[in-house]
């Protein structure tokens, strides 16, 4: 159980970051002109995080227990 879930947050973890970090550049490079682009971008950004989080609760669980 506990080499799942380290494999399985890893693959989640990896991917997650290369999008936060890239929306996070998007909205602080001044590429945000467009409003439906900004909404969009910050919108993507949000639920990124929040996935990002529940990885994290998930692997505090997991090294809880």
């Amino acid at each position: 159980r506990h080499a799942f879930l380290a494999t399985i947050s890893h693959e989640l973890k990896t991917p997650l970051a290369a999008i936060i970090g890239t929306l996070s550049t998007i909205l602080d490079g001044g590429l945000m002109e467009n409003q439906t682009v900004a909404r969009l971008t910050e919108l993507a950004k949000t639920n990124a995080d929040r996935l990002a989080t529940l990885v994290d609760q998930i692997l505090a669980k997991e090294t809880a227990a």
